[in-house]
């Protein structure tokens, strides 16, 4: 039902704005606030997904760059209900606020469909609401336990454990990730080769490598990748991303440098005009 979905949208909206983990924009909303971010979020990733969201606001228009120009025309007061129900002036508001609303937040599970959308609504305790306190008393009857001298566990207790052994194991699988490259950057290998979408650190003298050879580039080696996923290019992207043209194909990537499969050849910075030819398809 779109109230569960309603009710989860706001629930995430008011946890993200808990840990500080929104724009300031939306920590402190207003009409003018709501308006910049916006902009600021379409610029940094418009979606495919996302359009009916802005039909519903704009009215229908060709492509992104026409959306764009809507928003960038909107008035703060075309926000003015969205505000209201965010400081709870409002106790409801329309579909399409909400829609803008998990847009502007990054909602996984946006835009509302009945047909897959699960609520999330009492299945997960948020780990950061686990005190200290709740910690030493769920370790401690942990040892308890083993002794045997504690009844076993509640249901709340045991999943409370859950999170704490996940998030533990997270951090250290974070940890022994970063620990692997920079010892895959700062070991033996002093040259790299093109893995299809980035440069993988390799010993010079490694015979079964198959492919180029070039010096390692420490720089190339973390930053250079080829986007497979081009639609999540924006306006934003224009300028921080590099293209070429090659045999008939345009492939994008993350930064500046030479093109892997010929060398000779430099990449170019994207411009307004090949994101609409290359991704949006306008046609002049």
């Amino acid at each position: 039902m779109f109230a569960d979905y309603q009710a989860d949208v706001v629930r995430d909206y008011e946890e993200k704005k808990r840990r500080n983990a929104l724009s300031l924009n939306l920590i402190h909303p207003t009409r003018a606030n709501i308006r910049k971010e916006c902009l600021a979020v379409f610029n940094d990733r418009f979606q495919k997904k996302d359009e009916n969201v802005f039909r519903a606001f704009f009215g229908a228009q060709q492509e992104p760059a026409g959306y764009l120009k809507a928003l960038t025309k909107s008035d703060p007061e075309d926000y003015k209900t969205l505000d209201n129900y965010l400081k709870k002036i409002t106790s409801s508001t329309d579909t399409k606020n909400i829609e803008l609303l998990a847009w502007l937040i990054d909602f996984e599970q946006r835009p509302y469909r009945s047909d897959s959308f699960k609520s999330k609504a009492g299945t997960i305790v948020d780990s950061e609401q686990v005190t200290q306190e709740d910690t030493e008393k769920i370790i401690g009857r942990e040892k308890v336990t083993a002794a045997g001298d504690s009844p076993p566990k509640s249901k709340k207790e045991r999943k409370l454990i859950m999170i704490i052994l996940l998030a533990i194991a997270i951090a250290g699988s974070g940890y022994l990730g970063i620990y692997y490259m920079q010892h895959r950057l700062t070991g033996h290998e002093g040259c790299m080769i093109w893995d299809g979408d980035h440069y993988w650190p390799v010993e010079c003298h490694d015979k079964s490598l198959r492919g180029t050879i070039f010096p390692i580039n420490k720089q190339q080696v973390e930053n250079f990748k080829l986007i497979k996923r081009t639609d999540t290019l924006t306006p934003y992207s224009i300028g921080k991303v590099y293209y070429i043209k090659y045999n008939g194909q345009v492939e994008f990537f993350t930064t500046n440098g030479r093109f892997p499969a010929d060398t000779n050849r430099r990449l170019l910075p994207m411009s307004a005009h090949i994101l609409d030819k290359y991704i949006y398809h306008v046609t002049n």
